[in-house]
């Protein structure tokens, strides 16, 4: 038996000696969260929150002498909530919120979306609940609403819209 040249074949996972070609590859993820079969993503937004994090940082050393309202600023900033969204995925399956540590915050279907408000004005945002009342609320000063938008319109039409790039 002739030996392969180096990167000629894949890596093979052997279960039992046997090859077995199903384990080679695991399934994609986005954010640590992993995809089903046949879904592909079409708006991914990671809310960094750099800018008002720093604000939040100057302000809280600026104030300081002001009756501890600093010190508060600061306890904030050095406290931040984890729980809160920071990835916003929509898939062709499902709408996703996921916290800075890459856990799963809201899962809704997107055959059981029952409605999307837009409130406009001074929180400008999209409300979309399932028929479970379960409710994911998108701040659209955040996103690029000229992506966000269209998908969230027609969301029946989900398949027809391109796969994006995202971290895994």
């Amino acid at each position: 038996m002739q030996p392969e040249p180096p990167g000629a074949n894949p890596l093979v996972v052997h279960q039992a000696g046997i090859a077995n070609p199903a384990l080679t590859a695991a399934p994609p993820t986005v954010w640590g969260t992993s995809l089903r079969t046949g879904e592909r993503v079409i708006y991914y937004f990671r809310d960094t929150s750099y800018n008002r994090r720093m604000i939040q940082l100057v302000l809280g050393i600026i104030l300081i002498p002001l009756c501890g309202l600093g010190l508060l600023m600061l306890y904030g900033y050095f406290t931040h909530d984890s729980k809160e969204t920071t990835v916003l995925v929509i898939t062709t399956q499902r709408m996703l919120g996921l916290s800075p540590n890459r856990t799963l915050l809201d899962e809704i279907q997107l055959g059981n979306i029952t409605e999307v408000i837009h409130t406009t004005g001074r929180t400008n945002r999209y409300r979309v609940w399932d028929n479970q009342k379960n409710l994911i609320s998108i701040l659209t000063y955040e996103h690029p609403s000229h992506l966000l938008e269209p998908i969230l319109a027609d969301l029946k039409r989900a398949n027809e819209f391109p796969t994006v790039d995202y971290e895994p």
